[in-house]
């Protein structure tokens, strides 16, 4: 895989500061139990 193909994930600076769950993704208050 050509490394330049790959999308930079602009929250991985974020996530590195907080314990927070960070653009996961999801919406909503609630986040199922099971994961």
């Amino acid at each position: 895989m050509n490394p330049l193909d790959i999308t930079p994930d602009p929250w991985r600076e974020l996530r590195a500061h907080t314990p927070a769950r960070v653009a996961l993704g999801r919406t909503g208050v609630s986040l199922p139990t099971h994961e």
